[in-house]
């Protein structure tokens, strides 16, 4: 299961990976136009938020608490167009092997890459693909969307995403209290086993490059 059944959530305190609603994100927009002192700031509000601060840090003494969250979005249309995914989404949450790596890239793309590169491929350790984003299973707690696809319209959809790019951080206070308004607003929490993939991505993401150390 992905989800804590909902007579077992726990909404005395919040936990890595919670879903909350209602809250409102800002962020500051620079443009080229722009400068240090000129610049767009950008409130909106979604419908789904995820906890990202880990749960030792959440609980906290202190009398100002801050939280990290990221918005719960709709799916990319591209998912759709990989078969490999599109049959399972929630395999972007995991170490993809080689085998099913060589199934992630297209025919015809495949057919063109000499033989060295498709052994290369063939040979790679398992890892994470898309490492970005984090697919939440559907939840009837979820409204429903449409997507545009090539193929033709996706309906009914309940699955969401977020990306690990898109994080935003909100300040609380008293955060220990069970009066405080984010915790009032938790609606679903994830199960150990969900979490724990949540965690290991957000740090195969969170890696530093070889790239940066040079």
């Amino acid at each position: 299961m992905f989800y804590v059944e909902n007579e077992k959530v726990n909404y005395e305190k919040l936990r890595f990976g919670d879903i909350i609603t209602g809250n409102y994100l800002s962020s500051i927009f620079y443009t080229d136009k722009c400068n240090s002192s000129l610049f767009k700031m950008e409130v909106c509000i979604m419908p789904y938020n995820v906890v990202l601060t880990p749960c030792c840090s959440i609980q906290t003494k202190d009398k100002e608490g801050n939280l990290i969250i990221t918005p719960l979005m709709k799916l990319k249309p591209k998912f759709y167009s990989i078969p490999l995914i599109k049959n399972d989404l929630l395999m972007i949450n995991r170490l993809i092997t080689s085998e099913e790596k060589q199934q992630l890239i297209p025919e015809q793309q495949w057919n063109k890459m000499t033989e060295e590169q498709q052994t290369a491929i063939l040979n790679d350790e398992p890892k994470y693909e898309l490492i970005e984003y984090f697919i939440f299973d559907k939840n009837d707690l979820f409204d429903k969307y449409s997507l545009d696809h090539k193929n033709g319209k996706i309906e009914n959809i309940q699955y969401y995403m977020i990306d690990f790019r898109n994080t935003f951080n909100i300040k609380v206070e008293n955060i220990q209290s069970p009066n405080n308004i984010i915790l009032k607003s938790k609606i679903a929490e994830l199960t150990k086993n969900s979490r724990i993939s949540l965690n290991k991505k957000l740090k195969a993401f969170y890696r530093i490059a070889e790239e940066d150390l040079l």
